[in-house]
């Protein structure tokens, strides 16, 4: 209990804030006007030689206000703060006492907002962790884990982290903690830094860095738009080609991984690789134009609808992020080149199963027909027809050639609930060992589970194409559109 227990408290604190009790009762434990020293924290609160806890948030108070009720005996503490800083103290038993101001204004606490700061989770600068050195001793520690910064061995609570603030030469983050700021800093070498005032001597700043440890060990193996590397830090350790561009004078070709985070930029001249480059938002690696010449990358241009780049062995120095440089082991990348569309046309064909004709941006063909082999369905088209219902016909190219291509086309159809109708197109190309080089597929089916265009006659047993648009969904991602017209029959 306080009451007449009150220990009398000076004029000036020597640790706390000092504030004045205003009264109008009679039954306050303090006088009005009375002077008293508290310490307050949302934790606890420390006044008369005394410390309270575990307080009771008002959560009705809205920021930048917060409120915590201390208990004592009975007797109540409810701790206003403003910013975090001590605004005022309300006391109170079965009715309100009275109210504790500070003497002077208390300075407002710096926030991440108070900085115009994102604010930043803990875990986000996990990689910050560990001791800074400043001529081998160390002045600043961080450690995350229990949200504790050391320096010069003054411990502190941190209580936001503010950032990132991204600069062309590095990241920079700021700690705001219950000592002091600390600046932390990563440079795009990977060098870690940390400074800021001294938190047990304001008049003195620190400065301290610790090295960024990155380890070149990793080993992967290339492919078909796949690169291989060794020597490699394990979290950049291989390259997967999703999508590539290309433009001229000078040619550069640029291949993205799937989310465009990663890339590779191969640079030409006279059909010559005269640059390399790859990187992410961590590391880069580059050989020619100012770094040790390319060797190893050749650029195969075969066919005509393509260009590969080969490598085998291809050093490469280290512009950014780790200690020494990588090889791609092995592995290619192949850009489709913009073709001027076929002309062929089915104008003379003398299918029996018809032609289409296929317009469009880079179409892979001019037109598509029934080859068919004799081991499928006696030479013709597969039909599977379930009456006037539903049904399906597929159109089939020769099967896989070296050196060829191969295409296909297959319509479907249901009446039995509404009339829907769907089409795709499939398009292979193949080197001379059989390899895949280009597989296509396209499909007409909008939001109706419709394909506009297309009409079929199962009297006269024919499939007309009056201006299908067909969009690619192999690659995905493309979207690109091909438009067929002409008649298929079965």
């Amino acid at each position: 209990m306080i009451g007449s227990e009150i220990i009398a408290q000076p004029t000036t604190c020597t640790t706390g804030v000092e504030t004045t009790f205003a009264t109008s009762v009679g039954n306050a434990p303090y006088t009005n006007g009375q002077k008293v020293c508290f310490s307050a924290t949302t934790s606890s609160l420390g006044f008369d030689n005394k410390t309270l806890t575990s307080p009771v948030k008002n959560t009705v108070v809205q920021a930048p206000y917060s409120a915590y009720s201390f208990k004592d005996g009975s007797y109540s503490y409810e701790v206003v703060f403003n910013n975090n800083a001590l605004y005022e103290i309300n006391l109170s038993s079965t009715s309100f006492l009275g109210q504790f101001t500070p003497l002077v204004s208390t300075p407002v606490v710096e926030t991440c907002a108070s900085k115009n700061l994102a604010v930043a989770p803990l875990s986000s600068i996990a990689d910050y962790n560990g001791d800074y050195k400043e001529n081998g001793t160390v002045v600043f520690n961080l450690n995350t884990a229990t949200a504790k910064a050391t320096v010069k061995g003054t411990d502190s609570n941190i209580s936001e982290v503010c950032g990132p603030t991204n600069l062309s030469n590095g990241t920079n983050h700021v700690l705001i903690t219950d000592k002091g700021d600390v600046t932390l800093f990563k440079t795009t070498a990977g060098v870690y830094s940390a400074e800021g005032q001294e938190f047990a001597d304001k008049t003195k700043v620190f400065y301290g860095e610790k090295a960024s440890v990155v380890t070149n060990d990793c080993t992967s193996q290339g492919a078909d738009d796949k690169l291989g590397f060794t020597n490699a830090p394990s979290d950049f350790c291989g390259f997967t080609k999703a999508t590539s561009t290309a433009i001229s004078n000078p040619d550069i070709y640029t291949f993205f991984n799937s989310d465009k985070k990663e890339n590779v930029k191969v640079t030409l001249a006279n059909n010559a690789v005269t640059s390399v480059s790859i990187e992410n938002d961590k590391y880069s690696f580059a050989c020619g134009v100012g770094l040790p010449a390319c060797s190893g990358v050749t650029p195969n241009t075969a066919n005509t609808n393509t260009i590969e780049f080969v490598f085998n062995n291809t050093a490469l120095g280290v512009v950014n992020g780790a200690p020494q440089g990588i090889t791609v082991k092995n592995g290619s990348l192949m850009h489709q080149l913009s073709v001027t569309p076929p002309t062929a046309t089915c104008v003379g064909n003398t299918n029996p199963y018809g032609c289409l004709t296929i317009t469009g941006v880079n179409a892979p063909a001019a037109t598509v027909e029934h080859v068919g082999t004799p081991a499928l369905f006696n030479g013709g088209p597969q039909v599977q027809m379930n009456g006037t219902s539903s049904g399906a016909v597929t159109w089939f190219g020769s099967g896989v050639k070296g050196g060829g291509t191969n295409a296909g086309v297959l319509i479907g159809f249901q009446r039995v609930v509404g009339s829907t109708q769907t089409a795709s197109y499939t398009f292979q190309q193949y080197d001379t060992s059989f390899q895949l080089l280009r597989n296509l597929s396209f499909k007409c089916k909008d939001a109706n589970n419709d394909c506009a265009g297309l009409s079929i006659n199962l009297t006269d047993k024919t499939v007309t194409f009056n201006n299908v648009v067909m969009i690619q969904n192999l690659p995905a991602g493309t979207n690109a559109e091909l438009t067929f017209n002409g008649v298929l029959k079965y």
